[in-house]
């Protein structure tokens, strides 16, 4: 039988993402579209990111809304 991981995560509401990417340090980077998934390369916006998630060294991870990445996020943590 295959074990299940499991992971939780702090969600956040669409209004409160914008003070988060300010409180992280990256609106700029974001408004002017070089954040990518670190899953697929795909630039991101409002309307595909899936997540934010912390990488060493204090940087930020991306992840877009396809459910690929997601899985592919998923086995990587």
């Amino acid at each position: 039988m295959a074990s299940t991981k499991h992971t939780e995560i702090t969600a956040i509401l669409g209004e409160e993402f914008s003070a988060l990417i300010d409180a992280l340090g990256v609106r700029e980077e974001f408004d002017r579209g070089d954040c990518s998934c670190d899953f697929c390369g795909k630039t991101l916006d409002t309307t595909n990111i899936l997540l934010l998630f912390p990488k060493p060294d204090r940087k930020i991870g991306f992840l877009c809304a396809d459910p690929v990445c997601a899985i592919k996020y998923n086995h990587s943590a």
